[in-house]
């Protein structure tokens, strides 16, 4: 289906609007790596430069997925409208993501994720949004996503939530790892098994 010339006007000026957003963070991160140079205050301005080539190899990484839906909510999603604020790590190697590259059932398990967490977290007024970290690595033949959001958690919703997001994740043949959560917050873990074709390689005698 032929998309209406307004959907192609909305679209770039979307992609417009992020590109100028990505544009200021990067010019204020390159004033704060001045400043820290002027004052002579090197070892500030060394850990700047690391934290933006580790964003960079992030978003690297992140291209590699198989799923543009996917990649352009992470890669964009805190330049937009949510209630709460993302950081995703992933602390995988360019061969592993694209391991996962075409999983397709944990690509709808961080959407679902995501939105979930959009439902049971609890904003504060006057305060900065709730704070979500996911952070993706490999533990044996398992893909874990650690998860922890900070700064407003509805218990009473959170219940409910965290018991659907448990019977998703055991229907994608996961396992929803001991968590805790209270008004402040909630922290918890996904294991998802590893591609069968690449557990393979990494066992013994392969």
């Amino acid at each position: 289906m032929e998309q209406h010339p307004d959907d192609h006007l909305q679209l770039k000026k979307r992609f417009i609007n992020h590109w100028r957003q990505y544009r200021h963070d990067l010019l204020n991160q390159m004033q704060l790596v001045k400043s820290y140079y002027q004052l002579g205050r090197m070892d500030d301005m060394m850990r700047c430069i690391d934290q933006f080539v580790v964003r960079v190899q992030q978003e690297s990484l992140l291209s590699k997925l198989d799923d543009p839906e996917l990649v352009y909510m992470l890669l964009t999603y805190n330049y937009e409208s949510h209630p709460l604020y993302l950081d995703i790590e992933l602390t995988l190697s360019h061969e592993e993501m694209e391991a996962i590259a075409d999983q397709k059932s944990w690509f709808n398990m961080v959407k679902e994720l995501v939105s979930l967490m959009e439902k049971g977290c609890k904003p504060e007024q006057n305060q900065p949004l709730p704070h979500f970290s996911l952070v993706l690595e490999r533990h044996a033949d398992e893909l874990s996503l650690s998860a922890e959001l900070q700064g407003g958690w509805d218990t009473a919703v959170g219940s409910h939530i965290m018991e659907r997001l448990r019977e998703k994740v055991t229907i994608q043949q996961g396992k929803l790892v001991e968590y805790n959560h209270h008004n402040h917050g909630v922290m918890f873990e996904i294991r998802m098994p590893w591609p069968e074709s690449t557990a393979a390689r990494h066992s013994p005698g392969y």
